[in-house]
């Protein structure tokens, strides 16, 4: 009789234990709290510190990350499509297709105003950006003997480009200036001119308007 009853006793033992190291193994569940730090408390936990928002995964569990960045790269790529409508442009230029270049050379102007703008490019860096494709399309205009219009273009280009002159601006600015065979108007009236409202934002229209009196007292 005590056999069974030291059995039973055993057992019960035997139970208690195992359900007991069942117990241990179980995790303790506790709730994180993020203490604020010293300089700190404005700040909101975004709970992704150390992780980053998970991109597509395709069949094969490949992420396309680096397909976005290509493809965002490529839409973004402002500058990227202005060098690519230049060249363009330029092949245009030295095949005679001057309606073609025209186009693909106001093209680069659209990229790069569209790279000033994303990148909060004061007026006067847009202007300067945009002042360097009237060079070429000064050139198209000398090409097809509108030597009153390609002045005016070389003569925005130097001006917009005044706070970084180089020795080509002087040089060209002469050159398109004796094509058009001014006879009541001098070089040293156009450097004046230039000197007088370089300093300013360049207007456009403003030197198209000057110009346009230059060809009128002829």
């Amino acid at each position: 009789m005590m056999i069974p009853l030291i059995l039973l006793i055993i057992a019960f033992v035997i139970i208690a234990i195992v359900r007991s190291n069942k117990a241990n193994r179980q995790p303790k569940i506790t709730t994180h709290k993020f203490v604020s730090r010293s300089g700190m408390k404005n700040a909101k936990y975004s709970g992704n510190t150390f992780t980053s928002p998970r991109h597509d995964i395709n069949e094969h569990g490949e992420g396309n990350y680096l397909d976005e960045i290509i493809s965002d790269f490529s839409e973004n790529d402002c500058l990227g499509k202005a060098a690519e409508a230049g060249n363009k442009a330029k092949q245009a230029i030295k095949d005679k297709k001057f309606d073609i270049a025209w186009k693909l050379l106001h093209e680069q102007k659209q990229h790069y105003m569209e790279h000033a703008k994303k990148n909060q490019f004061s007026a006067q860096q847009a202007l300067s950006l945009d002042s360097n494709v009237h060079e070429s399309l000064a050139n198209i205009l000398r090409l097809e003997g509108k030597h009153q219009d390609a002045f005016f273009n070389i003569l925005y280009w130097v001006i917009a480009s005044n706070q970084r002159p180089i020795k080509k601006h002087q040089q060209k600015l002469l050159a398109y200036f004796n094509r058009c065979k001014f006879k009541n108007t001098s070089i040293n009236d156009v450097n004046s001119y230039i000197k007088q409202h370089g300093r300013s934002c360049v207007n456009i229209l403003k030197i198209k308007e000057q110009v346009g009196k230059w060809v009128a007292e002829e």
